[in-house]
């Protein structure tokens, strides 16, 4: 009985822990790199310019940057996005806290 009420409550620990709110890329521990897209785009191009914006924290202690699309697509070559047509997210991460890598991706003109 001691052992069917440890599997019930781990079971049920690693149900919670596992339940996704909200739309985000999948966590992994050891490493994590992926790539998804929040706002999508109904239009056949992206555009001609790419820019991005990244946050980075080492340890859980320092965290520096600029994510905001705003900053992603000031970012971008040749003057910047002015008018942007989709929205990536990327996010790289190495040991769950030793390196973290959150980055906004703009598509545009």
């Amino acid at each position: 009985m001691k052992h069917i009420k440890l599997s019930l409550v781990s079971f049920l620990c690693i149900f919670i822990l596992n339940c996704n709110s909200g739309y985000r890329a999948p966590y992994g521990f050891f490493l994590q790199q992926t790539t998804f897209n929040k706002d999508i785009y109904s239009g056949n191009s992206l555009g001609e310019k790419v820019g991005e914006g990244c946050i980075v924290a080492y340890l859980l202690l320092i965290s520096q940057g600029d994510a905001s699309i705003k900053s992603a697509a000031h970012n971008a070559p040749n003057g910047g996005i002015t008018k942007i047509y989709a929205v990536d997210y990327r996010k790289e991460q190495f040991l769950g806290f030793v390196q973290q890598k959150l980055c906004t991706v703009v598509y545009g003109d």
